[in-house]
């Protein structure tokens, strides 16, 4: 879990959500649309479920320890973000 690999895929699928709201925001704003494309929300469920996943993951192997390593705040927060 704590492997370059996954921290690299990790890494893009964050950089990946924060360009698509990027996105949307400016195609929305253009279009001064009030709904959101089709499109962005799939792509929305299927990131959600990633980092869901992600999240899962992390917890199963560290279990507790999760939240108390050195991170454990941004451990924290990642939790949180997920949550909501």
């Amino acid at each position: 879990m704590n492997t370059a690999t996954f921290n690299y895929i990790s890494g893009f699928f964050v950089l990946a959500n924060a360009i698509s709201i990027g996105i949307q925001t400016d195609m929305m704003a253009k279009d001064v649309a009030t709904y959101v494309p089709r499109d962005f929300e799939i792509l929305e469920k299927l990131l959600c479920v990633f980092f869901t996943t992600e999240l899962v993951l992390r917890i199963y192997v560290y279990g507790s320890m999760y939240f108390r390593t050195a991170d454990w705040m941004c451990n924290v927060f990642d939790a949180t973000l997920v949550f909501l």
